[in-house]
């Protein structure tokens, strides 16, 4: 072996049997820690995702499964043989879910939650449903370039129930905040709901319903002045424009551009129709407000009944009543119809009556208070309880 190769084998060894370089090795044990890493959170990846394609499979609505077979005389005479309107939020009280939001798991009819809302809407007699869409605050800049957030997926979600003879209204309202009436987009929105009907007339949207809910007085009258404005826009472009309101603005009072009404009146001059939010726990408080409300130039109008338990007070939500006797409900349903009819003299399903329908606030808690658990994971089959 010459010279110069017994110098390399030398020189080699020096390298291998060198002292231990600490630093250099940390830096080696991180980066295979890193590599490790990286690839756990992959494979969680895949994972995750094989679990969210099987919890949110979707597909069309289907109206086939569901059937109204009731016998109780309660549920006939009192609940079922009047048609009803529902708030839609969403598929769960959660606004996101695994990055999922409610109203995506809820047009895209994951989980066939919107099969579900199709089956309880026939059975509970529903005949319109208002439907979240939007607001102005994260949904703004969409509704600007003329169209509506999920526009495709609305176009198939709404089809099926106007099929089968039941409404679609857009649910929408202006910012998270009820008394921030700032930055509105409805001349927007009212735009692109036409420009949507026009495109797509077998889901078009019945009308447009705000519900902002400002509790004070004057973010109310600015809401007004709001939709006052709006609605020459929507009757331009044959949009109906209805408006919620708190049981309070009945007898609050304001003097807006030298007018002074209550505030329900003002709304009422301001939208094609009103949904009185009615937030009792029982029959005679709501028929108390029925009738203070139906003795104002109002025109016709909605009362809702709240059932659920999300920034509700038990006193103004019938949710623990239903869910502590799920059977009890129909009867209760029936003796406050009873005695709204009673407060306005004539019966909800004539038309020249001063309460034009009953309303529920709202799909999934509804579903709750009468089942017991929420619909997007309840794969039961259920009757009527």
């Amino acid at each position: 072996m010459d010279r110069e190769i017994r110098q390399e084998i030398r020189q080699r060894s020096k390298r291998y049997n060198a002292p231990i370089d600490w630093l250099s090795n940390m830096k080696w044990s991180l980066l295979r820690l890193l590599v490790l890493g990286s690839f756990a959170a992959m494979t969680c990846a895949v994972i995750l995702g094989i679990l969210f394609y099987f919890n949110h499979s979707y597909g069309l609505v289907d109206f086939g499964s569901s059937s109204v077979t009731a016998d109780d005389a309660d549920i006939n005479s009192g609940y079922l043989n009047i048609t009803k309107d529902m708030y839609v939020w969403g598929a769960y009280t959660d606004s996101t879910r695994l990055g999922v939001t409610s109203r995506t798991a809820l047009v895209k009819n994951y989980n066939g939650i919107a099969t579900k809302l199709a089956d309880f809407s026939v059975m509970h007699g529903m005949d319109n449903l208002l439907v979240y869409v939007g607001c102005c605050e994260w949904d703004g800049s969409t509704f600007t370039k003329g169209s509506i957030p999920l526009h495709d997926d609305f176009v198939a979600f709404n089809a099926p129930f106007i099929e089968n003879g039941i409404g679609v209204t857009a649910l929408v309202y202006i910012n998270d905040d009820v008394e921030d009436i700032s930055s509105p987009c409805l001349d927007n929105i009212i735009t692109a709901i036409k420009q949507f009907n026009d495109a797509n007339p077998s889901s078009a949207f019945s009308g447009v319903h705000i519900d902002q809910e400002p509790s004070s007085i004057v973010s109310m009258a600015a809401l007004i002045t709001t939709l006052k404005a709006s609605h020459n826009i929507a009757k331009m472009n044959g949009i109906q424009l209805s408006s919620s309101s708190k049981p309070r603005y009945v007898t609050d009072s304001l003097t807006i551009n030298g007018t002074r009404s209550t505030m329900l009146e003002h709304l009422a001059t301001s939208v094609d129709e009103v949904t009185l939010l009615a937030y009792y726990n029982n029959a005679e408080k709501v028929a108390e407000l029925v009738r203070n409300a139906a003795s104002q130039d109002i025109g016709p109008f909605k009362i809702a009944l709240e059932t659920g338990y999300v920034n509700a007070e038990s006193t103004e939500t019938f949710y623990d009543q239903i869910r502590s006797i799920p059977s009890s409900w129909f009867n209760t349903f029936a003796g406050v119809r009873s005695s709204v009819e009673s407060a306005v003299g004539c019966s909800v399903e004539e038309t020249s009556c001063a309460v034009d329908k009953f309303v529920i606030h709202d799909f999934v808690q509804y579903w709750e208070a009468i089942y017991g658990t929420e619909p997007y994971t309840d794969d039961a089959d259920h009757g009527w309880l």
